[in-house]
């Protein structure tokens, strides 16, 4: 199965309705298309990540803190 976005042709990391979606709007897209109502369709199994959870929040946290801690000791 091909792992690009059916509706821009990016890289797709979403696995949704047999294929892979770049973003939760291609996604979205893609099921206005084709009618899909995502209530009713099980293999939709995305879930978009909570803020806190992001690499870049995280590493960006961590840099501040350790920024932090230099100056004051």
């Amino acid at each position: 199965m091909d792992k690009f976005d059916p509706i821009c042709g990016m890289r797709g990391i979403i696995k949704a309705h047999g294929h892979y979606f770049c973003s939760e709007r291609c996604l979205l897209k893609y099921e206005q298309e084709h009618s899909i109502s995502h209530e009713k369709c099980p293999s939709r199994s995305h879930e978009p990540k909570k803020w806190y959870k992001e690499r870049l929040y995280i590493v960006g946290v961590i840099l501040i803190l350790g920024y932090l801690f230099n100056i004051f000791t």
